[in-house]
């Protein structure tokens, strides 16, 4: 289900579930369901699976898969198989796509997995040997959006423990030009569950006006403080 309508947010949420956090990820589409897009904002999720957790017929597959989110249900748009998503070509083709098919006013990037400092993030233990996204890569894979598409993240929200450091922050705004307008962050380490996706959602869906954009910021600020 791609979207011609020019929404007021698109959020793109790459959730990697091939590692030890399969269920919790797994969970976190589970309460994007709960709110799901609406005519003002649509939700996408990119997401890995070992294929570990099972409970019924819906959650019984592994690989990496797109699905855009509606309230109830998820439809399944593109199923990408054994991708690696410690691969930072991975996580900037998911961009990239999201741009091109589901176009708004404002797009948040969501990143949703372990993260450890300046050591690197996303681990990937779905193939021959495990992978982990050194942080130079990720940070790379996000300033290109702008600088090879024109693209601009109006807000990256870090679902990631440790990656409030100085270093990370200053690679993003470096530039004169930089991809990302604002970053949401955790003040400390991130709570295993991550993020209240249910709430973040509709949080979106309150503030989706442009004006209201800095209030917007401010609320989803309180969710990972």
């Amino acid at each position: 289900m791609y979207n011609d309508s020019i929404k007021k947010w698109t959020i793109l949420i790459y959730a990697d579930g091939n590692n030890e956090m399969e269920e919790i990820i797994y969970k976190s589409l589970l309460a994007c369901e709960k709110i799901g897009s609406s005519n003002d904002i649509n939700v996408v999720v990119q997401i890995g699976k070992l294929g570990n957790y099972k409970t019924d017929e819906k959650n019984n597959w592994s690989g990496v898969r797109r699905y855009y989110v509606e309230n109830g249900h998820s439809n399944l748009i593109e199923d990408l198989d054994k991708t690696n998503l410690a691969d930072p070509n991975t996580l900037y083709n998911f961009i990239k796509w999201g741009y091109e098919n589901y176009k708004a006013e404002q797009f948040m990037l969501i990143l949703s997995d372990h993260g450890g400092e300046f050591i690197g993030c996303f681990t990937d233990e779905s193939l021959s040997e495990p992978y982990l996204m050194g942080i130079p890569e990720m940070i790379q894979a996000i300033n290109a959006i702008r600088t090879n598409l024109g693209y601009i993240i109006d807000v990256l929200v870090m679902d990631m423990c440790y990656m409030n450091c100085v270093e990370i922050i200053y690679e993003l705004g470096q530039n004169e030009n930089p991809a990302v307008k604002s970053v949401v962050n955790y003040m400390d380490s991130a709570a295993y569950e991550g993020l209240n996706y249910e709430k973040l959602v509709l949080s979106t869906n309150e503030y989706n006006n442009l004006f209201q954009h800095l209030r917007h910021i401010y609320h989803l600020y309180q969710l990972v403080s």
